[in-house]
């Protein structure tokens, strides 16, 4: 497979600090998602990048994740968010726990009808799982391109994005499980982010990796981007897909 990579566009979109437009959210609501009245399960959280943009938005958010390292990131991030270690294909969760399931670029990385079936044990009658893949469209920014050339020096040991052909599969598997397609939308907007958090958004696509792998490219992301960043915030244009799907 190809390695994981980062383009840049050109479109004027509206600038918003976290990876999610308030469009995205507006999505929501049109499909008859009520965050405001409901309870959130994020499964694979990272460093709590896509945490901080929901989590003010739900009447209750639980993230986990498999790092401990990373979940302290996390709860730096999010002081107030409840973030615990675990498994997303072992959730320790009663039966109708959630009104809403969540996770951003990790679908790839699971054990898929495992995490299926756990998410439709927790998920409340009705309740919707948001499926959302990340990616950028075109390659001209020194930021960019750095980071691409670094993943690329680790691509020995990525199993990076699947091509978007492959979401055929995952629709199949979605069917097989017993949740529908309920909705479905594409994005593109502008992630306003400091250096930190930039990286911190690269490693949390790479999220099944080592800790000694994603350390070390953390060290060298650090070092070769920082050279580059002329002023303390950037801009990077980004597409998400969203599926959302109702049990």
């Amino acid at each position: 497979m190809s390695s994981l990579h980062f383009k840049l566009n050109t479109h004027n979109e509206t600038v918003e600090y976290y990876p999610f437009p308030t469009a995205m959210f507006e999505q929501l609501a049109q499909s008859g998602i009520t965050l405001s009245s409901s309870s959130c399960l994020e499964l694979e959280c990272g460093r709590g990048i896509i945490t901080k943009a929901f989590q003010g938005r739900l009447a209750h958010i639980t993230s986990i994740h498999h790092s401990a390292k990373d979940i302290t990131f996390a709860k730096q991030r999010n002081p107030e968010a409840h973030i615990i270690k675990g498994n997303a294909e072992y959730l320790p969760f009663e039966k109708e726990s959630f009104d809403i399931a969540l996770t951003c670029n990790q679908w790839k990385y699971f054990h898929r009808n495992k995490v299926l079936s756990e998410v439709d044990r927790v998920l409340k009658p009705g309740g919707h799982l948001l499926l959302c893949q990340t990616y950028s469209p075109a390659v001209d920014s020194p930021i960019i391109s750095t980071t691409n050339h670094l993943l690329k020096q680790f691509d020995m040991a990525s199993q990076a994005y699947e091509n978007k052909s492959n979401n055929y599969h995952w629709k199949t598997e979605w069917r097989k499980s017993g949740f529908q397609l309920k909705d479905q939308w594409t994005l593109s907007y502008l992630f306003q982010c400091n250096l930190t958090d930039w990286i911190d958004y690269v490693l949390h696509s790479i999220n099944d990796f080592p800790e000694s792998f994603t350390i070390d490219l953390e060290q060298k992301l650090h070092a070769h981007l920082h050279p580059l960043m002329a002023q303390k915030r950037m801009e990077i244009p980004l597409t998400t897909k969203a599926y959302v799907l109702q049990k």
